[in-house]
């Protein structure tokens, strides 16, 4: 059976005509990763229903293999994580004739802001569950990192080798990256010494940018200012009313994530079952008449508080023997009211994302109303990030790998690519992580595509157009990166967005699974425009 060829079928996926000559250098590898980042999006819809094939209903959420993935992005059309990504690119790259490709499995990055607890360091997580492309020009002249499986990655491949340790690389969607050399060694849980190298990108300080560019020089950062200089009540009021209700919603939201409670903790909780309990244990003992002797309903004699202890005790265990003598149908009853409080804190939860959002809306509009010029300073900064070396920003680790899988320099003799070294179905112990039930990757549906100008992203029925995406690219006007947010009421809506801005197949959609919970009630705002 003849080798699969990827040439015709990626050239019309990502734009590129037939007769432009691709030949294997670094400046076809920025025009590829661009159009990648632009045509063909990351996304996991494979885990929430999405049609997976016409015939094959066996297929995994993750395929591995060049010809499924040859079927579902190139064929059908659709995007995928950065095993698939990587993976289908890397043989094409193979083919187009770069010397060498390597597949190389790196440690994510992660914190609260990938959805862990606020309490949880951010670190680098423990599994390989990440992997970008080495990829070496003939000869080894030029090597390169490319990713474009990494929700955020640059959208250039970074020239690699030592020479580049510690050197800045700007992309031209404002991104600037590193790569640094760990300080220390390390050993993995199989006994293994890893010497590794990081990937981090150039975060900006919100207070050191807008102090720069004008503003408030005593730290307190920049607000909008009436004729007298002094500022505008109106914003501050504004501003601090939508900074409480985001706070509110956030809690609420964090609430509704809970399991619901055991029936037995609703029962042993609920006030009327506690005054029964201690009813009934009074009662005993009032007729055992050894009450007062022993301490238990005395007041007086709970001076210690030891009394009072054992008595609560004592509840506890008096309610754990009504309870074992309730029926089923008794006990589906406290399941039931388990049930309602978290629909209860759900609908507590949308009420008070809208307020969050009217709220935000409308210093949105504020900002927007004659104060186009000076819109980044709208929002007060208190103070730097706690991150921000006094330099305008920090570097921010995003991936971290060892350096014997990708070395700097091209080894003497032959070096293999991964096809022989480390082949795609090699990755699917870490495929099958991800898409686990509690994988972060599989908690919520999320589609994403990059452009110079924007990222669009659709996490959920939330749908979110950032423009620009780093500051870096309005140096000169001083204006910070804007979002426009939008909730999706329904599944066509969904569909739609998924149609007309990520570019996919109706047809592959059909039983796509859209959770639109947090939009069924109507809201006044449909729209939000706010700087992040």
């Amino acid at each position: 059976m003849p080798p699969l060829r990827l040439d015709a079928a990626y050239r019309d996926r990502l734009h590129i005509p037939p007769t432009d000559p691709l030949p294997p250098d670094g400046i076809t590898l920025r025009r590829l990763v661009e159009a990648h980042l632009r045509y063909i999006p990351f996304e996991n819809l494979s885990l929430h229903g999405c049609r997976q094939g016409d015939d094959d209903d066996d297929e995994p959420p993750i395929p591995l293999s060049l010809p499924l993935l040859h079927d579902k992005i190139l064929r059908r059309k659709r995007g995928g994580c950065c095993f698939e990504l990587n993976g289908l690119l890397g043989h094409y790259l193979l083919e187009l004739g770069y010397s060498v490709v390597k597949l190389v499995p790196c440690w994510i990055y992660a914190g609260p802001e990938r959805g862990h607890s606020s309490s949880r360091r951010a670190k680098f997580r423990t599994r390989q569950t990440h992997a970008f492309l080495l990829a070496r020009t003939p000869g080894g002249e030029e090597s390169f990192i490319v990713d474009v499986g990494l929700g955020e990655p640059p959208l250039h491949p970074l020239q690699y080798g030592p020479s580049m340790l510690g050197v800045t690389q700007r992309t031209p969607d404002g991104m600037q990256s590193r790569v640094v050399q760990e300080e220390r060694e390390w050993t993995d849980g199989d006994g293994r010494v890893r010497r590794c190298l990081r990937l981090e990108w150039r975060r900006t300080c919100r207070a050191c940018f807008t102090r720069k560019r004008g503003g408030n020089n005593s730290g307190r950062g920049d607000r909008d200012a009436d004729d007298s200089g002094e500022v505008s009540n109106d914003l501050q009021n504004l501003e601090s009313e939508a900074k409480v209700l985001r706070s509110k919603a956030d809690r609420a939201s964090r609430k509704t994530k809970a399991k619901p409670r055991p029936p037995f903790k609703v029962y042993a909780t609920t006030p009327s079952i506690r005054e029964e309990a201690k009813s009934r244990l009074l009662m005993r003992r009032q007729n055992q008449k050894k009450h007062v002797a022993d301490g238990y309903a005395c007041a007086a004699a709970t001076a210690d508080g030891g009394a009072t202890i054992e008595f609560d005790h004592d509840i506890r265990r008096e309610i754990c023997d009504m309870w074992a003598v309730l029926s089923g149908n008794e006990r589906e009853v406290y399941k039931e009211i388990a049930l309602a409080e978290t629909t209860d804190l759900k609908r507590d939860a949308e009420s008070a994302e809208e307020k969050a959002m009217i709220a935000e809306a409308s210093l949105a509009a504020a900002i927007r109303r004659g104060r186009s010029e000076s819109a980044s300073s709208c929002i007060s900064i208190q103070e730097c990030s706690e991150s921000c070396t006094g330099e305008g920003g920090w570097w921010e680790p995003r991936i971290q790998w060892d350096i014997s899988d990708a070395p700097l320099l091209k080894p003497m003799g032959v070096e293999q690519s991964f096809v022989e070294d480390r082949p795609l179905e090699s990755f699917d112990d870490a495929a099958a992580i991800i898409a686990s039930d509690g994988s972060t990757f599989r908690s919520k549906m999320v589609i994403c595509c990059l452009t110079r100008s924007e990222k669009i992203t659709l996490t959920g029925n939330n749908l979110r157009i950032t423009s620009p995406r780093f500051p870096e690219t309005n140096e000169k006007s001083g204006a910070w990166p804007l979002q426009t947010r939008k909730k999706l009421s329904s599944k066509e809506d969904i569909l739609s967005v998924l149609v007309d801005r990520f570019g996919l197949n109706l047809e592959q959609l059909s039983g796509l699974e859209c959770d639109v919970g947090d939009a069924s009630s109507s809201s006044p705002v449909d729209e939000e425009v706010c700087r992040l």
